[in-house]
């Protein structure tokens, strides 16, 4: 029992026993709190609310129960961030803000390209930028990351990915296949080909 229940059935118990000394119930000859038995000690109360109360006690651990589950379900959709991008559109929705994209996803040779700066720091990933080797490198949940622009192929962790197509930087901002953003990103990825729309979470 918390702290505050108990505060609280201390409270009720003092009510209890001042309207049980009232109505007469506690005071009967021969119980606790009567003439011939003054003392209502706390190995009686202890029993009485046990037996008069349990029922209660029950059912409030389990809306407790109930609560703490309904938090966890709150919290794991509170961090399920979805960022939503659509070919040619300079807009993106990221959670319930609309953000303002310097390159709009596009189409290559039958490659969706998407901004990787952008989605990365939409979930928390830093990244470092080395202009002698046009290299990018960011820690993300499959590990560190080594991606050089043009290159065929990229390193996760302990293991080099082949790309279907090659990073490139198109107005000073980098950009990826779309398959490589789940990739090395961990994220999980949409496409839409009916509206050209791809959900990330």
């Amino acid at each position: 029992m918390s702290t505050g229940q108990r505060v609280l059935t201390t409270i009720a118990l003092f009510l209890l026993i001042g309207c049980y000394f009232a109505s007469g119930v506690i005071g009967a000859a021969g119980q606790p709190g009567s003439e011939e038995d003054p003392l209502v000690t706390r190995s009686w109360v202890d029993r009485y609310l046990n037996q008069e109360f349990s029922p209660a006690q029950k059912g409030l651990s389990s809306l407790e129960t109930q609560l703490l589950a309904l938090n966890d379900q709150v919290k794991k959709m509170e961090g399920s961030l979805l960022v939503i991008l659509t070919i040619g559109q300079a807009r993106a929705q990221v959670g319930d803000q609309v953000c303002d994209l310097e390159v709009p996803p596009f189409i290559v040779s039958g490659r969706t390209y998407l901004p990787l700066r952008f989605i990365g720091e939409a979930f928390g990933t830093e990244f470092q930028w080395d202009g002698d080797t046009k290299k990018i490198t960011y820690q993300s949940s499959q590990g560190m990351v080594e991606l050089v622009i043009g290159a065929n192929t990229a390193k996760i962790g302990d293991e080099a990915v082949q790309l279907d197509a090659p990073a490139m930087i198109k107005n000073g901002r980098t950009v990826v296949p779309l398959r490589f953003i789940g990739e090395s990103l961990g994220n999980s990825i949409t496409w839409h080909d009916a509206t050209k729309t791809v959900e990330i979470r």
